[in-house]
């Protein structure tokens, strides 16, 4: 493609890529809801083959969970039923855009910031939560938060090839010679940006519990800090982030992170 056309293929095709997952196909709400059907297909996992109509053996992916003639797919149903039909989704504690190179806290001269694990950022949040809920609202009482009810889900918004920049392996002509140049470094160009959303998935009589949800927000920003922290520490030796480190307890002021960090949750603290 001639030369002219490089800005407008990154922001009609790739920055629009961009958008189209953070917007709709990787959202908050999809995310919740792929958490809720690995939960349902497993209640049904243990049942491969149902009856349908008629008696008729059906596949599980050709069964009709809204009318089970299997009596052992009924909590299948009833989850299906309230989780995805009547959108009984699991809470958010918060979405964070994980910090690239070049942000504040993050110069160039350090490595990429890791993607924790699942289990790091289920054990690192309950952990900071059991240590700091009592600080917000403490004339209240903290109630307990199991591992298995906290939900993290990773999202990577790219141009198509994750940390690399398409438009490099791209050869330009000029309209005005018979010139053919690259771009191997864009300063415009922002190829990855990586989400990482942590819902909290409690039983029913418990989902509008805000008190609850705005302290597993708190001790997820606290986490988050403590990540930031842990990394900007570890400068030569690259690590992954197993175990969340957790330190002394925070002060009241906490929920407000030192760096500024890009949370997005249901129940901010200044609410």
């Amino acid at each position: 493609p001639p030369d002219k056309d490089k800005d407008m293929l990154r922001e009609s095709m790739l920055e629009l890529r961009k958008m189209l997952h953070r917007a709709a196909y990787q959202h908050k709400t999809v995310k919740k809801i792929e958490c809720h059907m690995i939960d349902i297909l497993k209640i049904m996992d243990q049942h491969v083959r149902v009856s349908g109509r008629g008696g008729v053996k059906m596949s599980m992916s050709e069964a009709r969970l809204l009318e089970p003639e299997d009596p052992a797919l009924e909590a299948a149903a009833a989850e299906y039923d309230s989780r995805i039909v009547r959108r009984n989704l699991m809470r958010l504690i918060g979405d964070w855009d994980l910090p690239r190179l070049g942000e504040e806290g993050m110069p160039w001269s350090r490595r990429p910031f890791p993607l924790p694990t699942p289990e790091a950022v289920a054990a690192g949040v309950l952990e900071c939560y059991r240590q700091c809920a009592k600080l917000h609202e403490p004339d209240k009482p903290v109630q307990e938060v199991f591992e298995a009810d906290l939900r993290s889900q990773a999202a990577n918004f790219h141009y198509g090839m994750g940390a690399r920049d398409p438009i490099s392996r791209v050869v330009f002509h000029s309209v005005k010679s018979d010139a053919r140049k690259g771009f191997k470094v864009d300063i415009d160009a922002r190829p990855l940006r990586q989400k990482l959303f942590v819902f909290w998935n409690p039983s029913p009589e418990k989902r509008t519990d805000e008190l609850t949800l705005r302290r597993l927000t708190m001790a997820f920003n606290r986490w988050a800090e403590l990540q930031i922290e842990a990394h900007s520490a570890s400068t030569d030796s690259p690590r992954k982030i197993t175990a969340s480190p957790v330190r002394r307890p925070p002060s009241s002021s906490l929920g407000r992170a030192r760096r500024t960090l890009r949370i997005q949750s249901s129940c901010p603290l200044d609410m």
